[in-house]
């Protein structure tokens, strides 16, 4: 089971797209597996039961919807799975990439504004050409490294949403199509080339180089 609650209310939907109930802010619904559907209920607030999805929205536009106690933007899915339920924060893209560019970095300083800088455009990359890549589980990318790491409003802080308004719908492409943009933490002084790592990488830009500074010292010593 889980509980979604909202700083300004929320609207459930049911699994056919129709108003099912609303709860003013800080009244949380609880969605619980109840045999093969699901059931959501806030109190006297509204209830709906035997449905295979429901979906909350703010009731205010750009108002937030909490989850395990964590603030994300846009809408959150929440549907039956083969052993529980899942739920998904349907968000728009650059929304999304600002949840991700700090939680992959972690808080920088301004000296780093250009690393944030081009880990938004990789991100968001990576992002546009992995969409549909997990359809069948029901959303696009894990919130984890399984994918990209994903932390919502939490993870959001001001260099990291500059770096995502700076390069607003830019992207890395090779031969016309979003590259395979597979990116790291640490390399020792060298990349390396992409049949290192998976044996299907045999990509033209994705080969050994050199990550060393001009003394000789690897960038991702820090």
């Amino acid at each position: 089971r889980l509980d979604v609650s909202g700083d300004s209310g929320l609207a459930l939907l049911d699994g056919d797209g129709d108003p099912a109930g609303q709860t003013d802010p800080g009244i949380a619904w609880r969605v619980r597996v109840n045999g093969g559907t699901l059931q959501a209920q806030a109190g006297s607030a509204g209830r709906v039961s035997d449905q295979l999805s429901v979906e909350f929205r703010p009731r205010r536009p750009g108002g937030l919807i909490y989850l395990g106690g964590r603030p994300y933007r846009g809408r959150l899915q929440v549907f039956r799975d083969r052993t529980g339920l899942t739920a998904v924060n349907r968000v728009g893209m650059e929304e999304y990439l600002a949840g991700v560019v700090a939680a992959e970095m972690g808080r920088r300083d301004p000296g780093d504004q250009e690393a944030l800088t081009a880990q938004a455009v990789v991100s968001r990359t990576f992002a546009i050409r992995n969409l549909g890549k997990r359809a069948s589980e029901g959303f696009d990318l894990y919130a984890t490294v399984v994918d990209q790491v994903y932390g919502g409003v939490g993870a959001e802080d001001p260099l990291a949403l500059n770096a995502v308004t700076r390069t607003s719908g830019l992207i890395l492409t090779w031969q016309g199509a979003p590259i395979d943009a597979f990116f790291f933490s640490t390399c020792g002084g060298r990349t390396a080339a992409g049949t290192e790592v998976y044996a299907g990488a045999d990509r033209p830009y994705l080969q050994s180089v050199s990550d060393l500074d001009e003394n000789g010292q690897a960038y991702c010593r820090i």
